[in-house]
């Protein structure tokens, strides 16, 4: 992740292979629609939410809180991140905006990293405690205490050097504005940063899934004991499991986590490739722009895999959501605990 910490690149990088008219175009296609569809899902997705009673539930308020997120990537950094490759030179006088760009690229990942670590932690203790325990920690209170948690802690972790703590300078040698690792403060500024994201993406939310997909599958298995017991005894008893759709939420949110991952590894894999290397700059920016661009895709996600959704994206719900079916509700926990 680091080419996204240090998002600045020598003159020759920014420029190198960013002239060919066809790439140029081709880029630039791929941006504007990024930009469009992205904003648009995203912006509907929170529409939706706030708009649909039925889907004013603590689960989605997570979903809403990462739509932002994604508005913002793709309104703000992909747009600062395209002008930065295809028009402008930084130089000295183009501090600010220069800092701009590295701010607001650094800040949406951390809030990403870190909403996402919050999902796969909601979706633990929805499969794995019971109701009451759920709610205990997972009530409309709880969860606006810790989505307020993880905007402000992610925002103060980048925003440290405005304290004094770290350094974010235009760089000459990069073109750019980067960390200046010239003192400790802004060593351990930028360690902080990469452990953020390496024990969420590479620790905390893997395990959570890991831990929450292995209590479905023995959930099941010991619901299909049950049922054979049942049938040999002649009985109608009903034993108790997850519901379908609580099992389609768990699967949708991992295949976000997934979808990040996947859309971040060309930039840290081009990263590790060229270590010591001038990095071409077309294939520099379209791996970066790529690696944003997961913003796009995650309103896909919740309206494919996700019937609520789904119907409520429809334009006939979108201006009149009281016409929603009743079975719109979000998701009942089912406890096995």
């Amino acid at each position: 992740m680091e080419a996204s910490l240090n998002i600045s690149l020598s003159e020759k990088d920014i420029t190198n292979g960013s002239d060919n008219p066809f790439v140029v175009s081709l880029m630039t296609v791929f941006v504007a629609l990024v930009v469009v569809i992205g904003s648009v899902g995203n912006l509907l997705t929170v529409y939706t939410i706030l708009r649909v009673k039925r889907l004013q539930t603590t689960a989605n308020a997570l979903v809403a809180s990462l739509a932002l997120t994604d508005t913002g990537t793709v309104l703000i950094s992909i747009p600062l991140l395209f002008s930065r490759f295809r028009f402008m030179e930084f130089h000295e006088e183009h501090r600010t905006i220069c800092k701009a760009s590295f701010f607001s690229l650094v800040t949406f990942i951390t809030i990403s990293v870190n909403s996402l670590q919050v999902i796969a932690a909601n979706r633990y203790f929805i499969i794995t405690q019971p109701r009451h325990t759920y709610l205990k920690y997972w009530g409309r209170f709880g969860t606006g205490i810790i989505l307020g948690f993880v905007w402000v802690y992610s925002i103060f972790l980048v925003c440290l050097p405005f304290f004094g703590f770290g350094e974010i300078d235009f760089i000459p040698e990069l073109g750019g504005c980067g960390i200046v690792e010239t003192n400790r403060q802004s060593w351990w500024y930028k360690t902080l940063l990469l452990l953020t994201v390496f024990e969420s993406c590479g620790i905390a939310t893997p395990i959570f899934f890991i831990l929450t997909f292995k209590k479905i599958r023995s959930a099941k298995l010991r619901l299909q004991s049950t049922r054979s017991a049942a049938n040999m005894l002649n009985t109608q008893s009903k034993p108790k499991g997850f519901s379908r759709e609580e099992i389609a939420v768990t699967k949708m949110t991992a295949l976000v986590f997934f979808c990040f991952l996947l859309c971040w590894s060309p930039s840290f894999i081009l990263h590790l490739s060229t270590i010591g290397k001038v990095k071409p700059g077309g294939l520099t920016a379209f791996c970066l722009i790529f690696a944003f661009s997961n913003s796009v895709f995650n309103p896909l996600i919740y309206a494919g895999m996700n019937k609520n959704f789904r119907r409520a994206f429809s334009l006939k719900y979108i201006c009149h959501p009281e016409r929603l079916p009743a079975n719109t509700t979000t998701v009942v926990v089912a406890s096995i605990g």
